[in-house]
This record gives structure tokens, sequence and C-alpha cells, in this order.
């Protein structure tokens, strides 16, 4: 059992009821085991009943009210995961997760940004820029556009430790 297992377990509890939805953002170690992968696609299968059940021998305890969860109950919430993880690479190695995570994906609407090289992250943060990240910072359009060129156009995104937005933020704070 991983740390992971009783959160999510919880939250899937909290947010079980149709029309609820639970957001798992930067919660990447869920994909990594497989029990917690097991309930996630318990969560999302496609079937008209989700049941998710914890068969454990300890009892599960809801920090926030006291009560004791049951070890089953059904599920009619929605879920959504955002992760930088690349499933299809995952899945193409054929790494022991693949076929949870292949199972997990064929229950989902799994939208891939195809955000998986310099390149592309270079596109979308001058994209993102454009659009206004840096608006309210009271920068100027050339202002702007130098601290774009520093990050996308010279030398320096291969001497960055990340190559994000959060990056362009830091940059214009500066």
């Amino acid at each position: 059992q991983t740390c992971a297992l009783p959160i999510l377990y919880k939250l899937l509890y909290r947010h079980r009821n149709a029309g609820q939805v639970a957001v798992l953002d930067d919660c990447d170690n869920i994909f990594w085991d497989p029990t917690s992968l097991n309930i996630l696609k318990g969560a999302c299968d496609t079937t008209r009943e989700r049941w998710i059940s914890y068969l454990s021998e300890h009892k599960m305890i809801d920090d926030e009210t006291g009560e004791q969860l049951p070890n089953e109950f059904q599920f009619e919430g929605s879920v959504i995961f955002i992760t930088n993880i690349n499933f299809d690479k995952i899945i193409d190695q054929e790494r022991d997760i693949a076929k949870h995570l292949a199972a997990l994906i064929s229950r989902s609407h799994y939208v891939d940004c195809a955000m998986h090289s310099k390149r592309s992250y270079l596109i979308r943060i001058n994209q993102v820029v454009k659009q206004g990240l840096l608006k309210g910072r009271q920068l100027t359009a050339a202002q702007q556009k130098e601290i774009i060129d520093f990050v996308t156009v010279y030398g320096n995104k291969g001497h960055m430790r990340e190559l994000s937005l959060r990056i362009v933020v830091k940059i214009a704070d500066l």
C-alpha cells in the first residue's frame, strides 16, 4: 500500500455522487502503483454501475469527518487527471505498468497536448505569452518580447533547469 492509495480512495468517496468531479493534478505517483491504478480504472470504467472497493484489513477513516469509510461504494462521479506523463511512450516501451495505463486510457477521454519536445514547449510558451500571460506585470511590449527572446531564441533554452511558463513568469518578475 502506498500513501497515495488512501488519499485516492477518500477523494473518490467524497466525490462519488453524480455531478461531482474529482480533479487529480500533479498526482503522478498513483500512475506507478498498480493498486491505485486499479481503483482509478474502476472509477473510469464505462459500465453502467461503477463500484470502487478497498479490501483491506485496515478500516479507512476519513480524516476530515472521522467517518469510517465503507470497503466498497458505487461511484457515479467523474475524474479528471492532469499529468505530464507520456502514457503512449510508456505503453510503447512495454514497461510493467503499461497494461494498466493502456486500460486506463481505454476508459478515459484522453487528451495528449503533444508537448514532448523542447520545440513544442517553446512554441506553446510563445503562444501563451502573446495571449496575455504577462498582462498586469506592467511590462511594455518590447520588454515582453525581450523575455520571450531570452527564453526561446537565444542559446539560453538549453541552459535552463526548467523550460515552462513558470520560468517566463519568474524572469518577468525579475
